[in-house]
């Protein structure tokens, strides 16, 4: 094998490699608000006797 046709699939998986590091990167930027937020407490229903 050439150096060239060992080159090109390696540069092709690193590319991929950091498209998808930048997809992560983007959607922790995005979705990190809505994970870190904590849910509000929901009051107990009260049942009366009677």
């Amino acid at each position: 094998m050439s150096t060239r046709t060992r080159l090109v699939p390696m540069a092709a998986i690193a590319v991929a490699l950091l498209l998808v590091v930048g997809a992560v990167a983007a959607a922790d930027t995005v979705l990190h608000p809505f994970l870190a937020a904590q849910p509000e407490q929901v009051p107990q229903e009260r049942t009366t006797d009677g």
